[in-house]
Parts: C-alpha cells; structure tokens; sequence
C-alpha cells in the first residue's frame, strides 16, 4: 500500500499514542517509587503515626510531585550544564558535581511546595526516593547485563 519509508497518518498517530503510552506508565512507576520512599522515610521517621512523619500523598498527588520535580529538575540541570558549556573548559567534570546536588535541592523545594511538610524533611525524603532510584537503576542495569551480555 505505501511505498518503502513511507508513513501514513495513522502510523503518526499510533506512534505519539504509545510514546503518550509509554509516558504515562513511566510517570506511575515513578509515582508509586515516591510513595514508596515516603513510606521509607516515615519508617525511617519512626511510623506513620511519629512527629516527623509525612503524609502518604494519594497516587495522583505523588504523580503531580513526580512529574513536577522531574520536569523543574530537568530544567536547573539544562540551565547549570549551559552554563558550563557556554564557560568552557571543565565541563564533563564540574556540572555534573553542581547539577546532581541542585537537583536534589530543586526536588526537595517541589515536594516542600506541594505536600505539607518542611524543607529539612523534603531533603531526606528526595535522598530516600534518591536511594530507592539508584537501587532499582542498579538491579535493572545487572539484568540487562546477564541477559545481553557484557563486552567492553
């Protein structure tokens, strides 16, 4: 029907359909990793029930934080790696140093902003969702190397 190369409309809409798709699941593992680090770091706090605790914000709550931290995060960390660009030299080595920690600031500023609790404790539950992220990126980077193999 469509010659080699060539894409229909219906292959331009099924195609933003699953990247929307892929999008959407994403943002609710993400949402269910944030409500899992509070979980951890009421735990860490002393139970739900302590002084210090943090309110387990609803799915669609921890979806807005998710979305909303991961998207001004994005932006601090593409503003301070053109400021390095624009800079110079040490690029490769200084804005990763710079960004990571901003970034961290940023994201506990939005879960400060966005659920009832103060900026101390949005800094230790950013480094608990920090620590849950870097756990699971960690177990999914060992299985993708035992199944495809590893050549340097």
């Amino acid at each position: 029907m469509f010659a080699r190369g060539e894409l229909g409309l219906m292959d331009a809409v099924l195609g933003i359909a699953a990247l929307l798709g892929g999008f959407a699941f994403l943002l609710s593992l993400d949402a269910m990793l944030f409500r899992t680090a509070v979980l951890l770091y009421n735990k860490l706090a002393g139970g739900a029930n302590a002084p210090r605790s943090v309110l387990v914000p609803g799915f669609w709550k921890a979806m807005a934080v998710s979305l909303v931290s991961s998207f001004n995060g994005t932006v601090v960390g593409i503003l301070i790696d053109l400021g390095f660009v624009a800079g110079g030299k040490g690029v490769e080595l200084v804005a990763p140093l710079i960004s990571i920690p901003v970034g961290l600031l940023v994201a506990a500023a939005m879960i400060s902003a966005m659920l009832p609790t103060r900026f101390g404790r949005a800094i230790l539950l950013t480094l608990c969702y920090a620590l849950l992220n870097s756990i699971i990126v960690g177990v999914v980077t060992l299985i993708a190397i035992f199944v495809f193999g590893y050549s340097p």
